[in-house]
Parts: structure tokens; sequence; C-alpha cells
């Protein structure tokens, strides 16, 4: 009897362990086969790679810093096609807050979204960089 009561809370201790990672405020937490988007600088270059992503309808697209740079991302909506510039306003995903520290996530979310390209320009330190994101 002893021994059942000390597993009954180990078991609700390796269960929060487990699942408290998942109750993450915007959704599911990051997984690693999340497209990811590199934002970084050296000097007066600012770089993201890949400049091109494609990625499959409702994908999530991490942009993640990876200096102690400050980066926003802002997607170029008078180069969309209108249903592409109205989904990504109406997300509220149209620009990135400035990404402040190394390690900052910037995520966009796919679901529902219009095929095409997606444009946007990454600033920070130095000249803008464009890149595209491709949804299939």
């Amino acid at each position: 009897m002893i021994r059942r009561r000390l597993l009954a809370p180990t078991r609700a201790v390796l269960l929060l362990a487990v699942l408290l990672p998942a109750c993450t405020e915007g959704g599911p937490a990051p997984e690693d086969s999340d497209p990811v988007v590199l934002l970084g600088g050296r000097g007066s270059e600012e770089h993201v790679l890949p400049e091109r992503l494609v990625v499959p309808g409702g994908a999530r697209v991490r942009f993640t810093t990876v200096d102690r740079r400050v980066h926003t991302i802002r997607f170029l909506l008078d180069e969309l096609p209108e249903p592409a510039r109205r989904f990504l306003e109406e997300t509220g995903q149209d620009a990135s807050p400035p990404l402040l520290e190394r390690g900052t996530v910037f995520e966009v979310w796919f679901r529902d979204a219009p095929r095409g390209f997606y444009p946007y320009l990454a600033e920070g330190h130095g000249a803008p960089v464009r890149g595209v994101i491709v949804v299939e």
C-alpha cells in the first residue's frame, strides 16, 4: 500500500514534466521539425538563412535570432497578392516586434494561408536583407 501511494505522485510529476512544455501561450510547443529562418549579422551586414524557404500549407515558421543584435521582420505587403496580404494583416503576422536577445523567436503560422510567395525584409544593423517564404 505504501508503494502504491508513492507511485501515484511520481506518475503525476512525470506527466506534468511531459505536458507542461506543451502548455505555452499561442499554441503547442515548438517542434524540431518546424522550419527555421536564422537571423544574424556581422559588422554592417544583416543575414537571413535560408533566404528562400519552401513550406507546406499550414506550416509554422520560426524566425530565430542567433546573435545579440536587434532584428525585425516585416512582410512586404505591397508585393503580395490581396488574399495573402489580407491573411497576414488579419492574423497580426505582418511584422515582428523587435527581437532583442539571442534566441528570441518570431513565429508565423501559415495555417489557412493562401499559397504563394511571401517576401519579407529583415532589418537590424546594416542594410536590410530580403527573404521569401513560399507556401505550397
